[in-house]
C-alpha cells in the first residue's frame, strides 16, 4: 500500500504549508487585523503545526491502513462517510479558490483577454492527469520542482528587503487582541490545507525519525513563512489588503526586477507552479475522497465530476477573485474553524484510541498459524518415510 518515501511526504508537507499561503493570503489577513497581521498568522501556525503532528502521528502508527478503514473501525461506517463528506466539501470550496486564484493570475499577470472555456480544458487535463496517476506521480515532481519555488521564492523576497521600513506598522497591539483574533478567525480557510495529509494515511513509507524530521521541516517553513510575510507588510504597509497577488507584486514594485526582466518570469512561472502544483493535491485527495464515496474502482469518474462542480461554481461567481475573497473572509474561514476543530477531536481520538492491525494483515496471520499444525506434521511424516 505503501506509495511515497518519507522524504516525498515531507515535501509534499512542506510544499502545502508554502503553496496555500503565499499568493492571497497575506492582504485577507491584512484587511481584518491591519497592522496586528503578523500575530494573526503566528497563531494560525500554532494550530496547523499541532494539526500536522497529529496527522503524522497517525500515519506513522497505522502504515498499513487506509484512512477510510481507519475511520471505519473507530467512527463506524455511517462517521466516516460523515468525515469524508465534510472532508471533499472543503476540498473543493479549497480548490474553487486555487483555480481562480490561477485563471486571475493569468488573466492580470500574462494575458489581457483569456477565456475561461480555453482556460479550463487545459488546466483539467494537466492537473487532472497527474492526480489520477497518483500521489507517487506527485511527490517525485515536487521533489525535482520543490527547490525551484523555493529558491525563486527566497530571491523574490531578498530583492525587496532594502525596501522595508519598520515603523509601517507601530504601534502593535494599538487596539487590543481582538484585532489578532478577528484576522486569525477570517484567515483560517489558508491553514486548512494540511487536512490534504489525511488522505496519505497508510501510503507513506515510515522511517525512523519520520514525526522529528517533519515538525522541525514544518516549523522552520513555518518561520519562513512568517518572515516573508512580515517583509510584505512593511513593504507595502497600508495598501497591503489592496495587494491581491502578494508575491507577484513584487516585480511591480522592484527596479533591479523590472530592469532583468527575466526575473519577472521567473516569479510569474514560479507562482504558476505553486498554483498548478496545489491544484494537483487538492484534486488528487478530492478524487480519492470520492472514490470511497462514489464506490468507483479508479479516480477518473471522481475527478471528472469534482472539476465539473468547480468550474460551474466559478462560472456562477463569474471568476472574480473579489467575491471569492469576500466568501473566504465572511463564510468560509468560519465554517473551516469548525471544520478544523472537528478533525482535531477525531485527530487526538484516533491518536489516543489503541488501532488493531489491518484486517488483512490479522487474517494472513490467522491463516499462518492455523496451517503452522499441518506443516509441522507434514514434515515429520517426511522424516518417518525417509528413515523407513
Amino acid at each position: 500500500m505503501t506509495e511515497i518515501n518519507s522524504r516525498q511526504f515531507i515535501i509534499i508537507v512542506v510544499f502545502l504549508m508554502l503553496t496555500s499561503k503565499l499568493v492571497t493570503m497575506p492582504s485577507i489577513v491584512y484587511s481584518a487585523a491591519a497592522g496586528d497581521a503578523i500575530f494573526s498568522i503566528i497563531l494560525n501556525f500554532l494550530v496547523e503545526l499541532l494539526l500536522i503532528f497529529l496527522i503524522t502521528l497517525i500515519i506513522i502508527r497505522n502504515p498499513h491502513t487506509s484512512l477510510f478503514e481507519l475511520l471505519k473501525r473507530k467512527l463506524t461506517v455511517v462517521g466516516a462517510v460523515i468525515v469524508y463528506i465534510i472532508l471533499t466539501l472543503y476540498m473543493i470550496a479549497r480548490l474553487t479558490l486555487c483555480y481562480q486564484e490561477l485563471y486571475s493570475f493569468f488573466l492580470n499577470q500574462l494575458y489581457d483577454e483569456f477565456s475561461p472555456l480555453m482556460f479550463a480544458i487545459p488546466t483539467f487535463f494537466v492537473t487532472g492527469y497527474v492526480a489520477y496517476k497518483g500521489i507517487r506521480s506527485l511527490g517525485r515532481s515536487l521533489e525535482i520542482m520543490f527547490w525551484f519555488i523555493l529558491v525563486g521564492t527566497i530571491i523574490s523576497m531578498i530583492s525587496n528587503i532594502e525596501y522595508l521600513q519598520f515603523d509601517q506598522n507601530l504601534p502593535y497591539f494599538a487596539n487590543g487582541i481582538m484585532p489578532v483574533l478577528e484576522g486569525s478567525g477570517r484567515s483560517a480557510f489558508y491553514f486548512g490545507n494540511s487536512l490534504c495529509l489525511l488522505f496519505l494515511v497508510g501510503k507513506v513509507e515510515i522511517k525512523p525519525n519520520l514525526l522529528k524530521k517533519t515538525i522541525l521541516y514544518t516549523i522552520l517553513i513555518s518561520i519562513f513563512i512568517v518572515i516573508i510575510c512580515f517583509i510584505f507588510y512593511d513593504v507595502f504597509g497600508k495598501s497591503m489588503q489592496y495587494v491581491l497577488f502578494a508575491l507577484s507584486e513584487y516585480s511591480q514594485y522592484d527596479p533591479f526586477v523590472l530592469e532583468l526582466q527575466r526575473l519577472v518570469w521567473l516569479t510569474s512561472i514560479i507562482d504558476i507552479t505553486k498554483l498548478f502544483c496545489s491544484t494537483i493535491c487538492i484534486i488528487y485527495c478530492i478524487g480519492q475522497a470520492n472514490k470511497v464515496l462514489f464506490q468507483t474502482k479508479t479516480t477518473l469518474l471522481p475527478i471528472l465530476i469534482a472539476f465539473l462542480l468547480i468550474f460551474s461554481l466559478a462560472t456562477l461567481l463569474h471568476y472574480d477573485l473579489l467575491i471569492m475573497f469576500e466568501l473566504v473572509r465572511d463564510y468560509l474561514s468560519f465554517i473551516t474553524i469548525g471544520i478544523i476543530a472537528l478533525m482535531l477531536v477525531i485527530c487526538i481520538y484516533l491518536t489516543i484510541i489503541k488501532t488493531p492491525k489491518n484486517v488483512d494483515y490479522q487474517e494472513e496471520q490467522h491463516t499462518r498459524k492455523r496451517n503452522e499444525p499441518i506443516f509441522a506434521k507434514t514434515g515429520k511424516l517426511n522424516e518417518n518415510t525417509k528413515k523407513a
